[in-house]
């Protein structure tokens, strides 16, 4: 979802059905998501997992949030700060947010209201720059990094229809994003390597919106994430 120079975060999601309104929705729900960030200075990395499947009836758990500094287990139990050099991690019963330089994470979770089959839960991303986009070390990348291109306009992709009755969504951000899906997978939870990525590039070039053929409107602050019922990037 995001690729920077020192910075991904990574999500799973999963297949779900669910009600929203008069429909029956078959769709999907970020429930993992995996953070890696690497501290260039002491050459050590912060690995940090959120998942579902350990969030219990009341939307919190004991081991929803897993952390390790340069391998050393971190504990992020609910209502706890670890540090890891100048990353901080803090939690709530059902937030967790990470702070590194040039970035805010928050990830939460939340009910599936109106289950019908698959996750109970899944979480909610919002992901904001510290520093203005021009000044950022790298221009970032991913499914919602991209978002952060320089000029200052939110870009609307395409977006499924819940009409009354059975729907299957299909729309998977085409027109907001280049290539496809399938150019953002990476091979393991904490990876870094895919078709766009920037992890480890100084600089670069911000994607250009013209290549995306979406309709574009002035977005005056910046903070992207994903926080509709099908967990698709806003």
């Amino acid at each position: 979802f995001l690729s920077t120079r020192d910075l991904v975060l990574n999500a799973r999601t999963s297949d779900a059905v669910f009600r929203l309104g008069e429909s029956e929705v078959h769709g999907s729900f970020v429930t993992e998501v995996h953070v890696a960030w690497l501290d260039r200075s002491l050459d050590r990395w912060l690995n940090v997992s959120y998942l579902t499947s350990e969030v219990g009836p009341h939307n919190w758990g004991w081991r929803a949030v897993r952390a390790t500094c340069a391998s050393v287990q971190l504990y992020p139990y609910p209502r706890t700060q670890r540090e890891c050099g100048v990353a901080r991690l803090t939690t709530t019963l059902s937030t967790l947010q990470v702070l590194v330089p040039e970035w805010e994470l928050n990830v939460t979770s939340r009910p599936v209201y109106d289950w019908i089959e698959g996750p109970k839960h899944r979480l909610d991303l919002s992901i904001r720059p510290l520093v203005p986009e021009r000044l950022l070390s790298g221009w970032p990348h991913g499914l919602i990094g991209q978002s952060f291109d320089g000029d200052g306009l939110a870009v609307d992709g395409r977006r499924d229809e819940y009409a009354p009755g059975v729907v299957w969504t299909q729309a998977q951000a085409e027109g907001a994003i280049l290539g496809d899906m399938r150019d953002y997978m990476v091979p393991s939870p904490h990876g870094t390597a895919f078709r766009y990525s920037r992890f480890g590039q100084d600089g670069g070039r911000p994607r250009d919106p013209a290549l995306l053929g979406a309709s574009r409107l002035v977005d005056e602050f910046h903070t992207a994430g994903t926080t509709s019922e099908d967990g698709s990037p806003q």
